[in-house]
């Protein structure tokens, strides 16, 4: 039996930025069975797409004054259905008494947690298996005092970054360990480094490269307002001298600024986000930096852009690529003192804001008419765009809930079974090996064209197929050469029309 991968028309697969009833019957799921006394606990929240289709989502559990704090992970189908495969329910909550900063997934499937105490004193790491249950755990009460970031590298060592030192004296800071936790030696001095720009600042966000460097990004106090710093170190943790001279380089927006994201991007370029305020209020911020430290001028106004976004207060937390290089920014919009709504923007390759995205070029989500903050976000491998973060039940920050909402993209597909294939597009087999058949219906003539890009958005083979009639017609594309593994869109278009269809290399 042909496993087929059917699309709507030879059309556009649907209108950017709308809220994907396919998801819990209206694109907005609160809540999973964990409640919050405290939204300014989910701070912490992340959130992982798997290949499949399904969401976890990991947050602090509790309250300082009620129930224990502790990691918390739930686990959803991809219709917004509790995943009961984990720990019975989909929940699973407890183990430790600390905040839940981040979490990755190991390639057997495994849930490692990092986190920090309530008193900011050491660094917390669990493990789960794939189903939930608990099997080590790690404190470290004299190493990393403040970690917030967590990324795994294929040799299953882990890296984590954040800050160390007292307030007047804190430092940028990454630790490496061995996958059992203990502390990887060979990585700087003990396994790890502390980075100094010119006053007390954190690192904030987390990202390793293809050719085994690591990047950091956060911000520091400098002089009067506050100030954006990225590092890179090599795999000892010695700083990599090709950026920036020294493995430092420092941005400034005017105003004080505050980090948010970090990319890398598939040409290895970097890409920053955070929050900047100025004289008129709270804006985004983006900067896009080659991997020698120098600014990319064909990015925004020589490298940098600062825009408001909202009208409101922008409160940017999170930022991810779509396949076709489009910069997709999540957070919230606040109301001067008068609530939040989650806001999700997109901008163009070169930093300017995408009008066909929503409302010219962002969206906006009241969900619960008061305190609504967006803290993570993930793409589907439809082309959905998860947005996940705390809601408000009552005025103030006092009770709440998580909140995830999905939208659809102009890359979003269908992935369910066709149940008949008259006027759609067909891909077979899927997943694919060595050659992908397409079956089609257009109502346009015109030269063919094939794309082949990976998840990261980087062109990887392409097809030109020559000129054809209108109406029904088929080809097959030979891969040639081994694929790297993965989800991958193939996009089609004929001089008039295009579509842009998700495949699994295997």
């Amino acid at each position: 039996m042909k496993a087929f991968l059917c699309l709507a028309p030879f059309l556009a697969a649907s209108q950017d930025g709308t809220l994907d009833t396919n998801f819990d019957a209206d694109g907005i799921l609160e809540g999973n069975g964990i409640g919050y006394v405290n939204v300014d606990l989910l701070a912490g929240l992340e959130l992982f797409v798997y290949p499949d289709g399904k969401v976890m989502i990991g947050k602090t559990a509790g309250s300082p004054t009620g129930q224990p704090l502790s990691f918390g992970f739930s686990r959803l189908q991809s219709n917004g259905v509790p995943d009961i495969t984990f720990s019975d329910d989909g929940v699973e909550i407890g183990h430790i008494a600390a905040y839940l900063t981040d979490f990755v997934l190991a390639s057997n499937g495994h849930v490692i947690g990092l986190g920090i105490d309530p008193a900011l004193s050491s660094r917390v790491l669990m493990r789960y298996n794939a189903s939930g249950d608990l099997l080590s755990g790690s404190t470290e009460p004299n190493q990393g005092a403040d970690m917030r970031q967590l990324e795994i590298k294929p040799d299953g060592k882990l890296v984590t970054a954040g800050a160390v030192g007292s307030p007047a004296d804190k430092r940028f800071f990454v630790g490496q360990l061995n996958s059992d936790f203990s502390l990887d030696a060979s990585f700087g001095s003990g396994g790890g480094v502390s980075i100094t720009f010119d006053g007390p600042g954190i690192a904030r966000q987390l990202a390793l490269t293809e050719n085994n460097l690591i990047v950091v990004a956060g911000d520091y106090v400098a002089g009067q307002d506050r100030d954006i710093g990225v590092a890179v170190v090599g795999p000892t943790g010695a700083p990599a001298f090709g950026f920036s001279n020294d493995g430092k380089r420092s941005l400034d927006f005017s105003g004080d600024d505050f980090l948010s994201a970090l990319v890398v991007q598939p040409d290895g370029k970097y890409l920053v986000a955070g929050q900047n305020i100025n004289l008129t209020g709270r804006d985004l911020f983006l900067a896009r930096i080659h991997p020698d430290g120098t600014l990319d001028n064909s990015f925004g106004n020589q490298g940098k852009v600062v825009i408001d976004v909202s009208g409101k207060e922008d409160w940017p937390a999170d930022m991810a690529l779509q396949p076709d290089g489009k910069i997709l920014v999540s957070g919230s919009a606040c109301f001067n003192g008068a609530g939040c709504d989650f806001m999700l923007a997109r901008f163009n390759n070169d930093g300017t804001l995408d009008a066909a995205f929503g409302e010219n070029g962002y969206v906006l989500t009241d969900i619960s008419g008061l305190e609504d903050r967006a803290y993570a976000m993930g793409l589907d491998p439809s082309g959905g765009v998860y947005v996940a973060g705390g809601v408000t039940v009552e005025p103030g920050l006092t009770i709440g809930n998580y909140a995830i909402t999905k939208y659809l993209t102009d890359l979003s597909v269908d992935l369910s079974e066709p149940n008949g294939t008259e006027g759609s597009v067909l891909i077979y087999p899927n997943p694919v090996s060595e050659q992908i058949n397409i079956q089609s219906a257009s109502g346009t003539a015109g030269a063919y064209q094939f794309k082949l890009y990976n998840a990261a958005g980087q062109l990887v083979n392409s097809w030109d197929e020559g000129w054809h009639p209108a109406g029904e017609l088929q080809w097959t594309l030979n891969l040639g050469g081994k694929q790297v593994p993965g989800w991958h869109v193939v996009e089609i278009s004929n001089g008039q029309q295009h579509q842009r269809v998700r495949v699994l290399l295997k």
